[in-house]
């Protein structure tokens, strides 16, 4: 009777217990799922954009020009410490864009070619680009062939399809190219990739290097956003005024991010950002700017209404965020 009795406290206390432990995991699921991280990694002179969605779904837009193996600024080190850190599950990355073929932009993919060693733990699932032709990517182009013989599906994007559907609580568009490349650009910037990624009430706008030319095309688009990596790492090139209205929300906060460092360690300095260009977002006015040559990484989190930033740098000054940067003599 007693033995009976004090099975059933067991069993009770078994079912209640378990039934804590389940309800815990649903309540770290939910927090989890509810925010979408967007990492822009300081890869020197470069774009690096990584993105990890509501339901740990993984996007690298480009990659940088760094790829040793013990870069600092090699993006996929940054992955990797990561998942270290236990911020991703695996180096399975579900879906990688490589905007146009300019080398601060494809070159630290590289690294996921290097045999022995080097990136051969990472995994690319989908790979989408703008241009597919040997001759833009110059010695980079073996490397590519692998990385699309190695992935599940590969596609030549733009704003005509295919959709691209990462994550349910997403809305990933791509805008540009207008339709498929055929024939390069004479400007290779201008064939860069232009992605609209919008979790509910919160938009990113991911623009690559594309000149004002294209800026201005994309002007009937809805492209209004919270966040705009700006073109051309803050090139005189790109930023046009009109443009910038046109992203700018009306009432909320504006953040803009320029991805470039002067002294990154590889060769020519452009003075990035330029100093018309930030004329121009001053101008603007209620800008928040973060810039990763000062920054450092800039990781944003949004839970789709409300968006917090962390910085690797802290206490940058008004006064350094408003300079340009240094150009070669």
């Amino acid at each position: 009777m007693e033995k009976s009795l004090a099975e059933k406290i067991r069993k009770k206390f078994g079912i209640l217990l378990l039934s804590f432990v389940f309800l815990f995991i649903s309540f770290i699921s939910t927090g989890l799922s509810g925010s979408l991280q967007v990492h822009f990694i300081d890869v020197g002179q470069g774009d690096s954009i990584f993105i990890i969605t509501p339901n740990n779904k993984t996007i690298l837009i480009d990659a940088g020009i760094h790829s040793g193996e013990n870069d600092k600024r090699n993006p996929f080190n940054y992955i990797r410490s990561l998942k270290k850190g236990g911020k991703v599950r695996n180096l399975s990355i579900d879906y990688a864009f490589i905007t146009h073929p300019d080398d601060d932009h494809y070159g630290g993919f590289n690294y996921l070619c290097k045999d022995p060693g080097g990136g051969q733990d990472f995994s690319i699932e989908n790979i989408y680009y703008s241009v597919f032709e040997s001759t833009a990517y110059g010695r980079f182009w073996p490397c590519l062939e692998s990385l699309i013989r190695k992935s599940t599906h590969t596609s030549q994007v733009s704003a005509r399809g295919p959709p691209i559907n990462p994550d349910h609580e997403i809305e990933l568009k791509v805008l540009h190219p207008f339709k498929k490349v055929i024939k390069r650009n004479p400007d290779k910037n201008d064939d860069s990739v232009v992605i609209s990624l919008q979790h509910k009430n919160t938009r990113f706008l991911f623009t690559g290097d594309v000149s004002k030319k294209v800026e201005r095309e994309l002007l009937d688009q809805d492209i209004r956003s919270n966040v705009l990596k700006l073109g051309h790492h803050g090139s005189r090139t790109a930023s046009d005024e009109e443009f910038l209205q046109k992203v700018r929300p009306p009432s909320e906060d504006f953040y803009i991010v320029i991805s470039s460092n002067d002294n990154d360690g590889k060769g020519k300095r452009f003075g990035h950002p330029h100093r018309e260009t930030l004329e121009t977002l001053k101008k603007l006015g209620g800008v928040k700017l973060y810039r990763t040559d000062l920054h450092g990484t800039i990781i944003f989190n949004t839970d789709g209404n409300n968006v917090s930033v962390e910085t690797q740098k802290k206490n940058v000054s008004e006064d350094k965020l408003w300079k340009p940067g240094k150009k070669s003599q």
